[in-house]
């Protein structure tokens, strides 16, 4: 499976990082996504390690009218199939050592 984090900001613009690494079946994997809506950037790491960053709008905020948050789903045509477990939503940003840290297998 190839991996995407995205957001909608308030403004309605859409900030994704797409990973071009493949993660790979049967297999325990760490996904984190981070949007930090000061400097508009958008984050993807697997296994604690940072694969793709995308650039949005800097000030954007993400508001819960702008819609659900889905999980495992693109473009409502592509799902994933699997098992997703310890799904967290956090305020604020988790900077990469702290995305690292969580990545560790129990």
């Amino acid at each position: 499976y190839s991996v995407h984090f995205g957001a909608k900001t308030a403004i309605g613009q859409w900030v994704t990082a797409a990973s071009t690494a493949v993660v790979p079946a049967d297999e325990w994997t760490h996904i984190a996504g981070t949007f930090d809506g000061i400097t508009g950037d958008c984050r993807l790491y697997i296994n604690g390690l940072e694969v793709a960053t995308h650039s949005g709008r800097p000030g954007s905020v993400l508001k819960p009218e702008q819609g659900p948050v889905t999980l495992g789903v693109r473009d409502g045509l592509s799902y994933y199939r699997g098992r997703l477990d310890d799904v967290r939503i956090l305020r604020g940003v988790l900077g990469p050592e702290a995305v690292a840290e969580l990545s560790q297998r129990p």
